[in-house]
């Protein structure tokens, strides 16, 4: 091997571990940062670790929707097989029914 193809076999694998690099942090980053969707027969199983922030996915219980004072609300989220209260303060998300 002459030493141009060395040359640009070492660029070549700088550039792959770099782009590695890149991608490993990236990866790292958005799971330390990711939101995700937990029915509530996730945590009535309590398969959510204590002061994990997560986003419950379901159906608001007939019946269950309580206004507080101000932007608070108070209600019961269904999957079907299990419900968990939810306390909820702000301004509700357009999908909220």
């Amino acid at each position: 091997m002459n030493a141009k193809k060395k040359r640009r076999l070492a660029f070549v694998a700088a550039l792959l571990a770099a782009g590695a690099g890149v991608a490993g942090v990236i990866v790292y980053g958005l799971g330390q940062n990711t939101m995700y969707f937990r029915s509530p027969s996730d945590v009535a199983a309590k398969q959510v670790g204590q002061g994990v922030a997560f986003r419950l996915g379901g159906l608001v219980e007939k019946g269950s929707l309580q206004h507080g004072a101000g932007a608070e609300v108070r209600f019961r989220v269904t999957d079907g097989r299990s419900s968990v209260l939810a306390d909820y303060n702000g301004v509700l998300p357009a999908l909220f029914r």
